[in-house]
């Protein structure tokens, strides 16, 4: 087989997607306008002509047919819908497939009908839809009318390296808490900062790492400053996978504020390696947690809120290791990337034989704080 990804080339998922269709023997080209962070032999870089979407992608139409043309793939798996699953519909081969991520579903059909409208195409003319969230299924289904047999539920998961075989720790003299979320305006960090603030007029002895970089870092830096926290937080900027691993195997909570969301690998990371999740109150969250039970949801606009939940989490010790433990456990069950691949491998085999089903019936649900 044959697939040519059209993504985002400096993304690692990016990378990760590709190793996978390697190992199982598929032949890829990665092509995508954002520079990857090295070159490879199985990437093609287009550099883009326009800065802003989607005259970005749409400009370069052409190119990509040309390629089509010279790779003759199978199958074209597109990520994200509004660029590089705009171009697979435009391109007009068929069949494409797209993995959708949060912003396709939560965010981008909000901006205006047009949106919306033309998101729909690009889903109607897709012949399967990969989400990470179920609330991104049903809203297909019950906002887009797609089909439900094009679509497929299950996340990205996490790899090898996150796989503990045991784990053990304790809260002793110091908190250490981490997040590897990206310091952009859709995470909310200031949140996360307010919340250190007050921790730390309680007299809490604690650590914060921002594992991760962005735009906002420089405001969160002054931020920090300003409150007094300089002695208790670390920004560590993007970091390589082992060192990220590193600390996430010595952390005793994952802290998550964002607005809106699908299923964050991240909180998957975080499960498998003992970090007990402290994240905010929506949707897709709720899919993994259980407030109170292997993990706290706040809400993300209450600094205080997620203050008291971070406490919660330290003054119940036994409740703490039976969280560290239950996440592991559903880590293995749900989020094994190997297994769920080869799963996604056997739709691609069988596109032409996806059937309709009914759509699942569901109470209305708050996906976002937006």
């Amino acid at each position: 087989m044959r697939i040519l990804l059209l993504a985002d080339l400096s993304s690692y998922h990016t990378e990760r997607w590709i190793k996978a269709y390697q190992q199982s023997d598929i032949k890829v080209l990665a092509v995508g306008m954002e520079p990857p962070k090295e070159e490879k032999e199985y990437y093609l870089h287009i550099k883009p002509e326009f800065r802003k979407s989607p005259f970005k992608y749409i400009s370069k139409l052409g190119m990509v047919k040309n390629i089509i043309k010279e790779f003759n793939p199978d199958i074209i798996h597109a990520h994200m819908a509004p660029n590089y699953g705009l171009l697979a519909m435009l391109s007009g081969f068929r069949p494409y497939v797209i993995s959708l991520w949060g912003p396709d579903v939560l965010e981008t059909p909000r901006k205006s009908f047009f949106h919306f409208l033309t998101l729909k195409k690009i889903f109607m003319n897709a012949s399967l839809l990969h989400v990470d969230a179920d609330i991104m299924g049903w809203i297909l289904e019950n906002k887009f009318g797609i089909c439900r047999g094009k679509i497929m539920n299950f996340p990205h998961g996490v790899t090898e390296e996150f796989l503990t075989p045991e784990i053990k720790k304790e809260i002793k003299d110091e908190l250490l808490m981490v997040s590897h979320r990206k310091l952009e305006k859709i995470y909310n960090n200031e949140t996360i900062i307010e919340a250190l603030g007050i921790l730390k007029k309680k007299g809490i002895n604690f650590r914060f790492i921002f594992a991760s970089g962005g735009t906002l870092e420089a405001e969160l830096h002054t931020m920090v400053h300003k409150m007094g926290l300089k002695d208790n937080v670390e920004f560590t900027g993007f970091i390589p996978l082992p060192q990220l691993v590193e600390i996430l195997s010595k952390a005793h909570i994952f802290v998550s504020a964002s607005l809106s969301d699908s299923t964050a690998v991240s909180i998957l990371e975080a499960m498998a390696t003992g970090c007990v999740p402290v994240v905010s109150d929506i949707q897709a969250n709720r899919e993994w947690i259980i407030n109170g039970i292997n993990g706290y949801l706040f809400n993300p606009m209450d600094a205080h809120d997620l203050a008291g939940k971070i406490m919660n989490v330290m003054e119940n010790i036994s409740w703490f290791r039976k969280a560290i433990d239950m996440n592991i456990q559903i880590i293995q069950k749900k989020a094994n990337w190997e297994r769920n691949l080869g799963k996604f491998l056997e739709k691609l085999e069988n596109l032409d034989n996806i059937s309709c089903m009914p759509p699942k019936k569901r109470a209305k649900v708050p996906w976002s704080w937006l």
